[in-house]
């Protein structure tokens, strides 16, 4: 597992340049297998790990105002979600950091490319568990993966 985000880190530097988002994409390095590891061993997201996520969320919503009123739109989405009990309140606080990280890396296409990745991954992932009676979903893999995956397949 500690290979994948680097792994992850040189294909996206290969599709999107070095020069694409210094500051996201170390955070994503310095986190991404230990928020991995943490949600799906522990069921939990620290906020050592997350909070930094919101300190990019806030930079991308200054850079690009519409990007940044999307992002609350689904900071309220995935609060009411929280409020409900479909997701923790670390799944909430990453969402809103990977989304920020990913637009300062590739804009809002690459945004919203990435949460269409985090509603199939996590939507296949809700089948499953409703299917075998779990109800402890570990949605920081998925929501990482997402994240990469908008960075890599959105338009340049």
């Amino acid at each position: 597992m500690p290979v994948v985000v680097p792994l992850l880190c040189l294909v996206t530097v290969a599709v999107r340049g070095a020069e694409a988002g210094l500051l996201p994409g170390l955070w994503f390095a310095a986190t991404g297998c230990r928020l991995a590891l943490a949600d799906l061993v522990e069921r939990r997201l620290p906020n050592a790990l997350t909070l930094p996520g919101l300190a990019l969320a806030a930079m991308a919503a200054c850079r690009d105002p519409p990007v940044g009123l999307w992002m609350l739109g689904a900071a309220a989405l995935m609060t009411v979600c929280w409020r409900v009990g479909a997701v923790g309140m670390g799944d909430v606080k990453l969402s809103i950091g990977l989304c920020g990280a990913v637009a300062l890396v590739g804009g809002a296409s690459a945004a919203l490319t990435a949460c269409a990745a985090a509603v199939v991954l996590c939507g296949l992932l809700a089948l499953d568990a409703l299917r075998s009676g779990d109800r402890h979903i570990p949605l920081g893999p998925p929501l990482l993966l997402a994240a990469w995956v908008g960075v890599v397949l959105s338009p340049a």
